[in-house]
């Protein structure tokens, strides 16, 4: 799980997609 952007939570990252 790499997170690009910023983690919005646990489960979601964001920026990956």
């Amino acid at each position: 799980m790499k997170i690009d952007t910023l983690p919005v939570n646990s489960n979601e990252p964001i920026g990956n997609i």
